[in-house]
Parts: C-alpha cells; sequence; structure tokens
C-alpha cells in the first residue's frame, strides 16, 4: 500500500488514531457521567500531543515538499477533481479501484456510490440532475438511470448492481485512460495527513483560546494551550483543500464567525476592510463569502451549505430572505437528523426575530419529536411563544387568546419536568436551570395572587431568548418597534393589575429596551443616546455604587443573576458605539467590572464569552 514519500511510514493512520480519539472525547463528554467525562479529558489530552507532534513534523518538512492545495480559482483542475469526492461521475476505476466479480462487493460498491449521488444532489435531487451531473463530470453524453437507483440502499438487489456495473463501465472512458499514479496516490495521502492535522490541531486551539477564561485557566493546567490565530490560520489552510477535512474546516469557520464572534457588539473599524488579514478579532466577510461560494458550487443543494448561508444573510439583517432560503429546502430529503433540527431550529429563531410566535411555538414542539436534546428548552420557548399570542389577541379574539393561554400554561408547567434529561459533562443544562428558576418566579407570583400562571408572568420572555441568540442586531425596524411594545405590556394598566412589576422584572425590561434602542438602523445617534439614558438611570444605580476610591461594590441580590454582568457589559458597548476609541479607556473599565462579577450563575458561559470576545477586541487596539 502506497504511503506519503515525505513524512515517516504510518503517520496518516497515526492522524487517523488522533482524530478516533477526539471523537471518543466528544462522545464521552456527552455520556452525562463525570467520570466519563474525565476519560474524555485524557483522551482529548493524547490527541492533543498527538496532532502537536505531527505538526511540528509538516514544519520540519521541506517547503518544496509540501502538497498544495488548489487555490479558489484552481479548484476545479483535473488532478484535484480526480483525488476529490467528486469523481461520483466516474467508476471505481478513475480512483484506482477495480469492480470485482463478487457480487456483495458490486452491491456494497453500489451503497457507496449512491450515497455520493445523494449527497451530492442533496435535498433537492432529481434523477434529471443526475444525468446532467454525471455528463458534466465526463464530459460525454447523457446516460440512462434508473429512478430507483435514488432510493434507499437498503433496496438494492443483484440486478440493480448489474445496472450499476454498465454505468461505470459506460464511464470508464475518460479522456486519459491511465489510473493514478504512485506520485498522485503519496500526493493523496500528503493531503490527508496536512489537511487533518489543519483541521483537527486548528479546532483545538481556537476552542480553548475562544472558552471562558475559568475554563481556559484550568486546562492550560493539565497541558492545553491555545491560539486564536494560529487555529484560525489552521482552518482557513484546511479549506484549500477539497476533501473531507477541507469541508469540516469551511463549516467550523463559518460557525466560528457566525457565533462567538458574533455575540460581541463591540466592532472594530477594520473588521471589514482587511478581508484577508487573519487576525485573533477580524470578520473576514469578503474571504467567507469566497469560501461558502466554492462550498455551494460543489454541492448547490445541499441543505447544510444552505443552511449556512441562511446563516449568513440572517447575520446581516436580511431575515427574510434568510427564511425564504430555507424555505426552498424538501425536509423529506435530508438523511441526517441533526442536520434537520438545526435546520429547523434556525429558521424558528429567525422567525422570532420577526415576532411570528404562532408559527414558532408549533416548531419548537416539532423539534422534540427530531432532536433528543433541549426538550426541556423547546416546550419552554413553545410557552412563553404562546404567552405573546394570548397576549396580542386578548381584547381582539378572546377564543383564540384562551386556546393559547392554555396551551401556553401546559408547555410552561410541563417544561420543568424535562430538565435533566440530558447533561454535558455531567452537568444540566445551563438554559434548563434557567427556564426553571424562571417557571419557580412565576407560580411564586401566581400562588400569591391567586392567579393563573401566564397572567404572572411579568417582562416579556421570549426577548430574554432573543437576546442570547442575538437576535435584536438581525432585526428591521419594524421588529424592533414591536418588540418595544411588547416588552412594556408589563407596566399597562391590564398587566399591573393582574401582578404589579416587580423591580428584579423592571431591571429585565429596561436592560433589555435599552438594547433595543441602541439596535435600530434609523434616528442615530439619537436612539443610542436615548437607551444609554435608561440603562444608566434605570437599571446600573441598582446593580453597583462605586466607591470614594473609585472601587466598585455589586449588588448581587437580583432574583435574575444575568441582569447584573450583563447590564455592565452592554454600558460598555454603548460607551463604544456613541464614543469609539476616544471612549476606551471607559469602555476597558466597564468590561473588566462585567467579567469581575465572576459569579457561577446559570448563563454565566454565555456571558462570560460575550465579554471575553469583547475584551480581546478592545486589548487589540
Amino acid at each position: 500500500m502506497a504511503t506519503s514519500q515525505h513524512y515517516a511510514p504510518g503517520l496518516e493512520f497515526q492522524l487517523t488514531y488522533a482524530e478516533a480519539q477526539l471523537m471518543g472525547a466528544v462522545c464521552m463528554f456527552l455520556s452525562e457521567g463525570v467520570i466519563d467525562a474525565a476519560k474524555g479529558l485524557l483522551k482529548l489530552r493524547k490527541a492533543f500531543l498527538t496532532l502537536d507532534e505531527i505538526s511540528q513534523k509538516i514544519k520540519q518538512k521541506p517547503k518544496a515538499a509540501v502538497s498544495s492545495p488548489a487555490s479558489p480559482s484552481q479548484s476545479h483542475s483535473e488532478s484535484s477533481f480526480r483525488l476529490d469526492m467528486d469523481t461520483l461521475g466516474k467508476d471505481f476505476q478513475a480512483l484506482g479501484l477495480q469492480l470485482s466479480d463478487d457480487q456483495e462487493v458490486n452491491v456494497r460498491a453500489e451503497e457507496l456510490y449512491l450515497a455520493r449521488l445523494r449527497r451530492k444532489l442533496g435535498a433537492a435531487g432529481t434523477v434529471e440532475q443526475a444525468k446532467r451531473l454525471l455528463t458534466n463530470a465526463r464530459g460525454d453524453t447523457e446516460i440512462d438511470m434508473d429512478p430507483s437507483l435514488l432510493s434507499s440502499p437498503s433496496t438494492t438487489t443483484l440486478a440493480s448492481a448489474k445496472s450499476f456495473k454498465s454505468i461505470s463501465t459506460s464511464a470508464s472512458a475518460p479522456k486519459s485512460t491511465s489510473t493514478p499514479t504512485t506520485s498522485t496516490t503519496t500526493l493523496s495521502t500528503d493531503e490527508f495527513i496536512e489537511s487533518g492535522v489543519n483541521l483537527c490541531y486548528g479546532v483545538l486551539q481556537l476552542i480553548i483560546a475562544v472558552i471562558p477564561p475559568s475554563l481556559s485557566s484550568a486546562l492550560s493546567f493539565v497541558g492545553f494551550h491555545g491560539s486564536k490565530v494560529d487555529g484560525l490560520k489552521m482552518l482557513w489552510q484546511a479549506t484549500e483543500y477539497r476533501n473531507i477535512h477541507g469541508a469540516i474546516a469551511t463549516l467550523v469557520l463559518l460557525l466560528f464567525y457566525d457565533g462567538p464572534t458574533q455575540l460581541s457588539d463591540i466592532t472594530l473599524e477594520d473588521d471589514n476592510i482587511n478581508n484577508e488579514i487573519i487576525t485573533a478579532t477580524g470578520h473576514p466577510i469578503k474571504r467567507l463569502e469566497r469560501v461558502l461560494k466554492q462550498v455551494r458550487e460543489d454541492f448547490p443543494n445541499s441543505a447544510l451549505w444552505l443552511l449556512q448561508e441562511a446563516r449568513a444573510m440572517a447575520s446581516q439583517g436580511h431575515l427574510t430572505q434568510a427564511i425564504s432560503l430555507l424555505d426552498t429546502i424538501d425536509s423529506t430529503k435530508i438523511e441526517m437528523r441533526q442536520i434537520e433540527a438545526l435546520l429547523l431550529f434556525d429558521k424558528t429563531m429567525m422567525t422570532i426575530f420577526l415576532h411570528n410566535y404562532e408559527t414558532t411555538s408549533d416548531n419548537f414542539i416539532r423539534l422534540i419529536a427530531i432532536n433528543s436534546w433541549s426538550h426541556a428548552l423547546y416546550t419552554y420557548i413553545a410557552g412563553i411563544c404562546l404567552v405573546e399570542v394570548y397576549r396580542a389577541l386578548r381584547v381582539t379574539d378572546p377564543v383564540k387568546a384562551n386556546d393559547a393561554k392554555r396551551r401556553a400554561r401546559e408547555y410552561i408547567e410541563k417544561a420543568p419536568t424535562l430538565m435533566g434529561k440530558k447533561r454535558f459533562m455531567a452537568k444540566t443544562m445551563p438554559f434548563d436551570v434557567f427556564l426553571t428558576r424562571k417557571v419557580r418566579q412565576w407560580h411564586s407570583v401566581a400562588q400569591a395572587r391567586g392567579i393563573d400562571i401566564v397572567d404572572a408572568i411579568g417582562t416579556s420572555p421570549i426577548h430574554e431568548i432573543i437576546y442570547f441568540w442575538n437576535g435584536f442586531k438581525s432585526m428591521p425596524d419594524s421588529a424592533l418597534d414591536k418588540s418595544l411594545e411588547m416588552l412594556n405590556y408589563s407596566t399597562t394598566p391590564e398587566a399591573q393589575k393582574m401582578a404589579p412589576e416587580t423591580q428584579d422584572e423592571a431591571l429585565i425590561r429596561y436592560t433589555l429596551n435599552s438594547i433595543v434602542l441602541r439596535s435600530y438602523k434609523s434616528q442615530q445617534p439619537e436612539r443610542t443616546v436615548e437607551g444609554l439614558k435608561m440603562l444608566d438611570d434605570n437599571v446600573l444605580p441598582h446593580i453597583y455604587t462605586t466607591t470614594a476610591d473609585n472601587k466598585i461594590v455589586y449588588n448581587k441580590s437580583h432574583g435574575d443573576p444575568w441582569v447584573g454582568p450583563v447590564s455592565i457589559y452592554e454600558r460598555a458597548v454603548f460607551e463604544w458605539k456613541i464614543k469609539g476609541r476616544k471612549g476606551i479607556t471607559a469602555v476597558k473599565y466597564y468590561l473588566k467590572a462585567a467579567n469581575n462579577w465572576a459569579d457561577d450563575y446559570e448563563l454565566s458561559t454565555r456571558v462570560g464569552m460575550k465579554i471575553k470576545s469583547a475584551t480581546e477586541r478592545i486589548e487589540s487596539l
């Protein structure tokens, strides 16, 4: 068996073993047991050391010998096309393999072939598309394809295996009849090693670098050290390879730039200018668009990449267009339930941002049947969505409002009973703890006032979800107008009569209202200044006081522990948005104050990542 000409024999297997250890570590983290989590950490460390060792060997390799992945403009060259997964239009002979006389082997070969074909066609594939695909790949005339070939591999018969063999025979006449040479095979092995290390080691470096300080310091104690810049550079290099490693690296980068970097509202002036420079704080939009375009060309109908494109559109404020794009996907043709669940969840969150709550409630209940995780959260969100339906219709359509109220009560009371069904590293999921505390607070008010739990709810709870999913910056101004109206419902005479607003509820309302005002695209900077005054006058005096020597004394007696650090963090964002670099001293002051809150409350990890991301950007100046 051919191996690399430039690396020690067996290095590719060492990399494969490290990848298996990483997957094993992830599975153990999800096993919900303390001992398994500890074993997972050990596996993770072994994989980390192995990848570090291979990475050093790649750095020692002469530059002239390093395999050069195709550039975006050359990614469709003949050699890389032949080595890539996209060879499904050619037969196995073009991959250096021969069809066997063993019918069982041929059946298995057909299953692999059809799996590749369905993946290429994606959620919108048809027989006609398959014909065009094979024609374009080979450059010859169309072939006759039995529609049954696109059915499930479980229906494969020996007869269909014969038809597959005939297809392969007809397709086995590429313009060059030579099979891959030893040098081509070893080049492929080198690419596998280098792209695999760039992907796996890059992901590890990036994750260790972006997790909250409390976790990263603990990991550094046992030998884990991460560099965000190094991790990003390795991942970007991996995207240039047209193999599985390149595809996963592309996915990781899209998720990263749409995740942690989007958590912070502190953006630098050059984030959208130096698009080709990889930095710890930059956001290379053009480069992301190019790599997404490349993978969309490779898999034009893949639900996964359509989802990533929709996410990019939503992050730029094009929610309606993003939802329309997701509506083009036929979910019945998606073979991975995880992708179907992601697709439905993202589409539903986008719909929430546009305040279409009847649709979102039903979708979250559907998610329970698709996804084995987060049933408590899905049920809770379904319930609070129906709370908004009840509030909106209680005057104009009492019958429909009462039905929404009944269902809201059912889901809200059921949600805590689903808590703890799934754990991560033996700990209950943070949002499960969050929603249980909220429901317990509402029950307390309902019992004290002798009212229904739905009427005991104060400040719009769905807007807490919107905030933690970073939805305000994606909303059009019309949706922000609606948010202000919904947030202020708890101050209306009808709501006050049922359950007078508590100070904790008022702090949530003022905090979220101020963020909504800052998120407007029009009437700026007046809206932002109005939001800052609201935060300074109505929230921060209840969160902390300053001593004569300028030390901060925190007030941590609030019923909603996230409000304190979030309000201080948001004060830093206001300072940056209004004054920019001129206010950098005050921005650092507030970010440090938010970080020093330091309590291990239910959403501390999510809030901590927002604070850390903003701090890194400011410190890079």
